[in-house]
C-alpha cells in the first residue's frame, strides 16, 4: 500500500502578486478576512511647511477620510494664509472628510528656562487663542477637535532614582525608589531652584528608606 504524505509542513509557493486577495493573511495580523480600506486610516500633514492646503489635498488623494492639520510650530502656523483655512473647509465639504487640528506646542503656564513670567503666560494664551480662531475657519459650523499639550517645557519637579538597600528587619536586598531632589519656586522672582533631600539619621532606618 502506498503511503500518503501530507504537505502541510512544506512551503507551497508564493501567491500571484496581482491577485486582489494577495497578502490578506498578513493584513494587520487580525484575520485573513480583514482587509482595511484607506478610508479607515487617519493621516497628519507635514508640520514643517506652511502649505497646509497642499498637504491636506495630497493626503486626501490617498483615500484617507480623517486628516489632522498640524500647526505645532508657532512660526509656521502664523505663516499659513487665513484664506487657506477657508479653502480647506471647502475641500472638506467637497470630499466629505473629517478634520482635526493640532495647535502649537508651547508651554501654556509661562514657564521658561529662566523661571516663570506672567508675560510669557499671556503670550502663550494669545498663541493658543489664535490657533483656535484659525481652526474655526476650517469648520465654522461644526465642532472641530483642537489638540494642545498641557505641558511642553516644564522641568521635572522631582528627581527620582532607584537604589538597592538592605532591609534592616529581613536583611534582604530590596530596590526602592527615592526622591533625590525637587524644585521650588521663588514667588517674588519666579525663579526655580532645586533642593536636594538628605536622610535624617536621627530617625529609624526604616523611616529613612521609607519601606
Amino acid at each position: 500500500m502506498k503511503e500518503e504524505y501530507g504537505t502541510s509542513n512544506f512551503y507551497s509557493g508564493a501567491d500571484y502578486g496581482l491577485d486582489p486577495s494577495y497578502g490578506d493573511e498578513y493584513s494587520l495580523g487580525i484575520s485573513p478576512e480583514y482587509a482595511p480600506s484607506p478610508s479607515q486610516f487617519g493621516l497628519t500633514t507635514d508640520p514643517r511647511t506652511a502649505a497646509q492646503l497642499r498637504e491636506v489635498s495630497s493626503k486626501l488623494s490617498t483615500g484617507a477620510k480623517t486628516i489632522e492639520l498640524t500647526g505645532i510650530t508657532p512660526g509656521e502656523l502664523e505663516s499659513i494664509p487665513q484664506q487657506h483655512f477657508k479653502e480647506i473647509n471647502r475641500l472638506k465639504k467637497l470630499v466629505g472628510t473629517d478634520l482635526t487640528f493640532h495647535g502649537p506646542i508651547i508651554e501654556p503656564t509661562g514657564v521658561t528656562k529662566n523661571g516663570w513670567n506672567e508675560a510669557h503666560r499671556e503670550q502663550a494664551e494669545r498663541q493658543m487663542w489664535s490657533a483656535v480662531e484659525r481652526a474655526h475657519d476650517m469648520d465654522p459650523d461644526g465642532n472641530l477637535v483642537v489638540t494642545f499639550h498641557s505641558s511642553a517645557s516644564l522641568p521635572e519637579p522631582e528627581t527620582k532614582v532607584v537604589t538597592e538597600v538592605i532591609d534592616p528587619i529581613t536583611g534582604k536586598k530590596k530596590m526602592i525608589e527615592q526622591i533625590k531632589e525637587f524644585w521650588v519656586v521663588d514667588e517674588r522672582s519666579g525663579q526655580f531652584q532645586n533642593i536636594p533631600l538628605r536622610a535624617d539619621y536621627f530617625k529609624r532606618r526604616r523611616e529613612i528608606f521609607k519601606f
